[in-house]
């Protein structure tokens, strides 16, 4: 119970008591003479036992229902709290930094020797972060609600560069370009949608392009693992980042 709610019922039973006390002593307090009482004191002594009963009747009715204003606002707070929770676990995940988990997709790239043999150049993959961006926006503009490039999640600070045949840096970490893992979260039927038109790029290059459907909601897309900083833009208004 909290500390408001013990007061409160504290200083019910406290009234409650005195009420009783003065009650008791009125009935039982014995007179210090016997003198005869005339009716207007009586009456006057009356009048005020009744003002003091109504007092603390008075009191008991605002206390409870202090008590339950307390309740109802302990309840409101805690749903409250709840639903913030849950608002900043949703702007989380549309952030990139907290990890999600759904139905999706698995894009492979690979390297592939019936590509080449089928016409396929490598030196065309100098140019694979294009088609790979290409490919993210792709999924981006079809329902996609993470996406994740070997495991390194893509934000709107991410970055996928091609420094050499065979070196690719996705989010500035270098990875191997010749086995490319992409998974997306988000409507499967629509991010398929026009799929068909990238194994051909991806062949020209001498690559594969599979794509694989998880429908039992455990594909999973990390969060963002680099520090967001934000030292040249700040947020419209007084309050800064």
């Amino acid at each position: 119970m909290q500390t408001k709610h013990k007061v409160s019922l504290f200083l019910v039973s406290f009234l409650l008591g005195s009420m009783l006390t003065v009650q008791f002593s009125t009935v039982h307090r014995p007179r210090e003479d016997n003198n005869v009482v005339d009716n207007v004191q009586l009456n006057a002594e009356l009048a005020t036992e009744k003002d003091r009963q109504k007092f603390y009747n008075s009191e008991i009715d605002r206390l409870e229902q202090q008590v339950n204003t307390y309740q109802n606002k302990q309840g409101n707070r805690e749903e409250l709290a709840k639903a913030m929770a849950d608002d900043l676990d949703k702007i989380k995940g549309l952030a990139g930094v907290k990890p999600l988990k759904g139905n999706g997709i698995i894009i492979t790239i690979e390297d592939s020797f019936d590509a080449i043999a089928a016409g396929g150049d490598p030196s065309k993959a100098a140019s694979l972060d294009y088609y790979l961006y290409q490919l993210i926006n792709y999924l981006n503009g079809n329902d996609a609600q993470a996406i994740s490039v070997e495991n390194h999640r893509i934000i709107s600070l991410s970055s996928i560069r091609s420094i050499s045949m065979n070196n690719l840096q996705v989010n500035a970490v270098m990875i191997n370009p010749k086995s490319i893992t992409i998974k997306a979260v988000g409507n499967i039927e629509q991010m398929k949608i026009g799929m068909n038109l990238f194994p051909q790029f991806f062949r020209e290059m001498g690559k594969d392009f599979k794509i694989t459907d998880v429908t039992n909601g455990s594909l999973t897309i990390p969060a963002y693992d680099a520090p967001v900083e934000f030292k040249y833009a700040q947020p419209e208004g007084d309050k800064k980042l």
